[in-house]
């Protein structure tokens, strides 16, 4: 990646995520659920003016028992009051990929895309319980050197 500079934050505090589905195993035969989040900052010149914009990537997961299955949920945004983002963002993109039983390596995938929008969203269900889930982030911006790419994942299984 010429021309830009990539800094990872740390992982986004509770209340971050716009869509909480359940509260973890408190009883029997509750959902049983799980999140991440995560915002990368990426900084590079546009038009001869440096910019600074942080990349937010959230995701969740709930598994609510038979027959509904597990659902779960990618986000990829910027913040749009952050001088010259949303002017220079071309695509956004989110990607959910999971395994379809339990030990399961990722296998499927659902992707969600906004081009020249601030917020990419995945919403997918899966019939029971899944393997692992990772939720890939990723975000471009219109930069001198042509185009500058972000980016990172998060494991909310």
């Amino acid at each position: 990646m010429r021309g830009a500079l990539v800094k990872v934050g740390a992982a986004v505090g509770a209340g971050a995520l716009p869509l909480v589905l359940g509260q973890g195993m408190a009883a029997a035969g509750a959902p049983i659920d799980g999140s991440d989040g995560r915002s990368v900052e990426l900084t590079f010149v546009r038009n001869g003016q440096e910019i600074t914009c942080t990349v937010r990537g959230n995701s969740i997961f709930t598994y609510f028992g038979e027959p509904t299955g597990t659902v779960m949920r990618g986000d990829t945004s910027i913040d749009p009051e952050e001088p010259g983002c949303a002017e220079s963002v071309t695509t956004l993109s989110v990607r959910v990929r999971w395994g379809p039983e339990p030990g399961d390596e990722p296998s499927r995938t659902a992707i969600g895309v906004s081009e020249g929008g601030t917020t990419a969203t995945v919403l997918t269900s899966d019939e029971g319980r899944t393997g692992r889930i990772i939720v890939d982030h990723e975000a471009t911006f219109a930069c001198d050197t042509g185009f500058c790419r972000v980016a990172t994942n998060t494991l909310p299984k």
